[in-house]
């Protein structure tokens, strides 16, 4: 079950249940980057979370985006789910580095942002005010509010290894089934993948990634749309680095790079 994201349903199809172990994903993404153990904790959350929530994307061009400004205007996370399994999840640098208690981010002015976006039904965003430190009440809490749909999160880590489970009720589940299925993935929190087969069968299995369509061509194509004058400053800078917004990864273009940019634009200038 590595890498993937399985989506499974109760013998008797009243409750949905979405399960990943992300343990290998994780150090694929920016979790080598965090440099505290609060940080490190925080990641590991919210992109098993981020994990989970590819299940809700039935079209490769639908894509979900979360942004979360906690209190601290310096601390903030991008997350960006996609059709194909392509999950990825960004902190500030100051967030990265924060190594205090997170619950202390939370307050007035913190709140979670989160757009879907297709082509059949064009953008759709919904906002809620971070009233908890924990992300999965958070967001637990947003689908309650904005969706009407009563979404439970677990993410379990421990010995190295990070899993995720999201619990779904339909309409029709009897809260004493939903209480008994909680405490069971609580129970066997460790082996959690295995406990729910042994009541649920699997319906759908999806292929999890942190691969980005990220190039660097297409880097110089914004760099083409700077003012001569500031590629030259760069050139003389010894360079420019630039980052792409979704994966995070880091293209460096050398003076003699962007010296070629510059002939490049002034041919048609």
């Amino acid at each position: 079950m590595k890498n993937r994201l399985l989506k499974l349903m109760t013998k008797n199809q009243d409750i949905r249940f979405y399960y990943a172990d992300v343990t290998d994903i994780s150090k694929e993404s920016c979790f080598p980057e965090m440099k505290t153990d609060a940080a490190k904790e925080l990641y590991q959350k919210i992109f098993t979370i981020c994990c989970l929530m590819r299940g809700f994307l039935e079209q490769e061009d639908q894509r979900i985006k979360i942004f979360v400004q906690y209190e601290r205007k310096e601390c903030y996370v991008n997350c960006n789910i996609d059709g194909e399994g392509r999950v990825h999840c960004l902190f500030s640098e100051e967030l990265a580095s924060f190594d205090g208690d997170i619950s202390s981010l939370t307050g007035t002015g913190a709140y979670l942002s989160l757009t879907k976006i297709s082509r059949m039904e064009g953008k759709v965003t919904g906002t809620i005010a971070l009233s908890s430190h924990s992300f999965e009440q958070c967001l637990s809490d947003y689908y309650r509010q904005s969706e009407q749909t009563e979404t439970i999160f677990i993410v379990y880590v421990n010995s190295g290894r990070v899993q995720g489970c999201m619990i779904q009720p339909l309409p029709f589940a009897l809260r004493e089934a939903v209480k008994a299925v909680e405490n069971s993935v609580a129970f066997y929190r460790e082996t959690i993948g295995e406990a729910l087969l042994s009541f649920c069968d699997v319906v759908e299995e999806y292929t999890l990634s942190t691969d980005c369509k990220c190039r660097k061509e297409m880097f110089a194509g914004a760099l083409l749309s700077l003012e001569t004058e500031e590629l030259r400053k760069s050139a003389e800078n010894s360079g420019e680095e630039l980052v792409c917004g979704i994966c995070g990864k880091k293209y460096l273009f050398t003076a003699k790079e962007i010296e070629t940019i510059i002939k490049v634009k002034e041919q048609y200038e």
